[in-house]
């Protein structure tokens, strides 16, 4: 995702992402579906900002397209890319969200034996705008669980 859609997603919530299963063979950049989506959509609002091609569309057991499993998806996409400054440090951490009847989407970030606390705070600092439960987890056991989710709700 590009850096400048990351700042308008914290400066202005939800945006909208358009995901693509193309037909086999179909050769088409992105770029020609962001023109297309731009000529064909009239309402400037609804214009997808991002399009990502995936291999597989999720769908429901009737065949329509399961819509939490593309939000889990671009959720991941966004911690993921927001925290990559720490990888490039090798600090060794993975992201998994999950979607939960009563917190709807929950990012769990289980970091390494050897991360010290000081990384955790500067991750949860970065992720502080997410409006999602954040969870950390160490040494298989929770830890600063919230607190950014608690600060805004």
């Amino acid at each position: 995702m590009l850096p400048q859609l990351e700042s308008q997603i914290k400066r202005l919530g939800e945006l909208p992402v358009a995901y693509i299963q193309l037909h086999p063979d179909t050769k088409i950049s992105i770029l020609e579906l962001l023109n297309y989506a731009k000529e064909n959509i009239s309402e400037k609002a609804a214009v997808p900002q991002h399009i990502e091609i995936i291999q597989t569309m999720p769908l429901t057991s009737v065949g329509k397209i399961f819509k939490p499993a593309l939000r889990i998806l671009a959720t991941q996409q966004l911690i993921d890319e927001e925290l990559s400054v720490l990888k490039a440090m090798d600090v060794k951490f993975e992201v998994t969200v999950n979607l939960d009847n009563e917190n709807g989407l929950i990012a769990t970030i289980t970091v390494g034996d050897d991360v010290k606390d000081e990384v955790i705070k500067r991750m949860q600092t970065r992720l502080e705008d997410f409006l999602i439960k954040l969870e950390f987890k160490q040494h298989g056991k929770v830890v600063n669980a919230d607190e950014p989710f608690k600060k805004k709700y």
